[in-house]
């Protein structure tokens, strides 16, 4: 009788400990680095939070909304949100860093135009396109309810022409860090 319990009381322990490597939720806020509109060759200031539910120790869902260049008062102003499955490489207990890779799908709410000729000027009547983002990166690990994330990836925007003006698309490239707090059971 006292076998089977040993081996209950293993198993029980073994199963929490896994439990506990990964927590089940995350929250955080986002600084980056994106272009400033379509065409524009210049990064700006991103500023944005993010929320992860990991379903188990490799697989979870992340949810990000960001506001682009929100110091500056212009035509370059945008806001995207996305959601994405993360697939993790959890290395934190023995190097305190955890790797991985992101896949998913987006909206970026942003004007469209293009100037054709010297004076005309074409404008999208679609203020919020489709995106599908891919990226990666690594989140170090200090302490185990924080995280401090660091992002790289490119969002493909799918800017929807209307009228005169065709449907073009967007490659932005992104670059974030991110302080997360992770939320155990």
């Amino acid at each position: 009788m006292k076998i089977p319990l040993v081996v209950l009381t293993i198993l029980l322990m073994t199963w929490t400990c896994d439990a506990q490597e990964f927590a089940p939720l995350e929250l955080g806020s986002t600084i980056g680095l994106t272009p400033a509109s379509e065409g524009n060759q210049s990064l700006t200031t991103d500023l944005g939070g993010r929320v992860v539910w990991n379903i188990s120790q490799r697989s979870g869902l992340d949810f990000q909304l960001t506001v682009h260049n929100p110091y500056h008062l212009s035509s370059d102003n945008y806001i995207s949100a996305s959601g994405s499955y993360k697939l993790t490489f959890r290395g934190e207990t023995k190097f305190k860093l955890n790797a991985f890779g992101l896949a998913g799908f987006g909206i970026a709410e942003t004007s469209y135009s293009e100037i054709r000729g010297s004076s005309h000027c074409c404008v999208s009547s679609h203020t919020y396109h489709p995106a599908i983002n891919l990226g990666g990166g690594v989140e170090v690990v200090p302490i185990h309810r924080v995280a401090i994330r660091f992002d790289g990836g490119v969002s493909t925007v799918f800017l929807r022409g209307s009228g005169e003006l065709p449907s073009a698309t967007w490659n932005r490239p992104i670059l974030q860090i991110s302080g997360m707090f992770r939320l155990f059971r």
